[in-house]
Parts: C-alpha cells; structure tokens; sequence
C-alpha cells in the first residue's frame, strides 16, 4: 500500500461477449481496429514482467486476449456492427454496467495500470510488471505506483511477492475457496 494504489480491472458486464480469442475475431470477421489487447487471465503471465511478447503467445494458444471495444456505434452492415447488434437488446437495457457508460459498448477506461495483481490464486498472490501497456479485465487488479521507482526498485516489489513471508501474509488475509483458491481484494493486497 505504500507503494501501490490498487483498484479492480476493467468491468466489461459480460466477458464472454467483450473478451474474445484470437480465432473469434477472424471468425467474426472484426478487423485488428474493433479489438484492443487486454489481459484476461494470469497464467499468460509466466515472469514478473508482461510483455506484448507474452499477449502474442497467449492470443496463439487461443486465450481471450481481445476486447471488442467501440465508442460509437459503427457503420451498419459492418463486421463490428453486426457483432454489437447480435448482443440481446434486453440484455443491454438491464446490465448495471451497462447503464454507467456512456457507450455500453466501450467497456475500456483508459487506465493502464503499471502492475496486475492476481486476485485468484492456487499458487500464492503475484505481481507482474505491465511491459505491453495494456489493460485488464475485473479477473485481476490494477495497480499504480504511487511514486516514481526505478526499475530495479519495481521488479523488487514483484519479487518480494514470492518470498515466503509475503506468502505467508497472503494466507492470513485472503479468503479461502474450494479447491485450495485464496481470493485477494484490493483492499488485502
């Protein structure tokens, strides 16, 4: 916390319908415009660094990595268009997330955080420096760097993570699912 102010990733309002694969956007026909990388899930994280590199390689292995995003709406008879308009209408009209965007189609905020955070975890919580300059899903944190640090100073941080002690802390303020999963808000991280 002295270090990091952390705050949930971006809320879509429907992830299956916003985060899409590599092989549905050519499937939909959506051009490299309609789409933004996001980072969806933590295992395409492999380091304590996330590179653009590393958002190739999850898209490849067919991971969610796209997030059709539009601030208006497109021209009719469009690939774009055709995907927004098969989402169902009622569906648009009931979603809360939905109601406090402006565009219910334009689920990106604009805040790339400098770190993500896992918020599932089997493994322990970890931190990994956002090299690719993306955003992320509400299935992992944002954080921001409340001052200036050096590099070596930032990849310090990721790193104490992984020690025991930080390990150790994590069990004691994390909620505890099936199945071995420790869940962190940002509030506990």
């Amino acid at each position: 916390g002295d270090y990091i102010n952390i705050l949930i990733g971006i809320v879509t309002g429907a992830n299956p319908f916003f985060v899409i694969t590599e092989l549905d956007r050519q499937r939909l026909d959506l051009s490299t415009t309609d789409v933004m990388p996001i980072f969806s899930r933590f295992k395409a994280a492999t380091g304590i660094e996330f590179t653009l590199q590393d958002h190739e390689k999850y898209l490849e292995s067919n991971g969610r990595g796209h997030l059709v995003q539009s601030l208006q709406m497109p021209s009719e008879k469009t690939p774009l268009y055709n995907y927004l308009q098969s989402f169902p209408k009622d569906q648009i009209k009931s979603i809360k997330t939905f109601k406090g965007r402006q565009v219910w189609h334009a689920p990106d905020d604009g805040k790339i955080p400098d770190v993500f955070l896992s918020v599932m975890n089997h493994d322990g919580p970890r931190i990994v420096l956002n090299d690719a300059r993306i955003n992320c899903t509400n299935t992992i944190h944002r954080g921001f760097f409340k001052k200036d640090l050096t590099i070596s100073e930032k990849k310090l941080i990721c790193i104490s993570m992984l020690t025991s002690f930080s390990q150790l802390s994590a069990e004691f303020v994390g909620r505890r699912y099936g199945s071995g999963v420790l869940k962190h808000e940002p509030s506990e991280m």
